[in-house]
């Protein structure tokens, strides 16, 4: 199937953060300010050397205030596939270049809102290439398994 509204993924789950340190899905890494283009290379390093818990001060940890606007507060990216291992990066400037994964406390997914209206559960282990094609609206991507 080609892309189009049946392809396009519109919205997803996403957990809150939570109390520190109890749980690295719902506890980002808090980067110093920096610029958009400096975020994922900047989340990547402290990934593999910052295994703990970073935050903590945060004006507001990820998704407790979503209806602020600010785009770390209420969005999620598709550059890394669903539940990823990885932490979310927040740069600690409340900026909104965060690194935020779709994320889900349902094992093995996501559930992911399509713009036909269809929601369709989304494994975690979907092909990296698919997860991204998901974000596209035009760009002809061939979607074929996605569960």
């Amino acid at each position: 199937m080609l892309d189009g509204l049946s392809n396009t993924a519109f919205v997803s789950e996403r957990l809150i953060a939570g109390p520190l340190g109890t749980d690295i899905r719902r506890d980002p890494l808090l980067l110093p300010p920096t610029f958009p283009e400096s975020v994922t290379p900047a989340c990547v390093a402290m990934n593999r050397t910052s295994p703990g818990s970073s935050r903590t001060s945060i004006w507001a940890p990820l998704g407790t205030r979503w209806l602020s606007g600010v785009l770390s507060q209420s969005v999620y990216y598709h550059f890394l596939p669903p539940n990823c291992a990885w932490r979310d990066c927040d740069p600690e400037d409340g900026a909104g270049f965060a690194l935020v994964s779709a994320r889900s406390a349902h094992f093995g997914g996501v559930h992911v809102a399509f713009g036909d209206g269809a929601c369709r559960r989304i494994s975690s282990q979907v092909d990296l290439a698919t997860w991204r094609a998901f974000a596209t609206r035009s760009g002809g991507d061939a979607i074929t398994r996605f569960e």
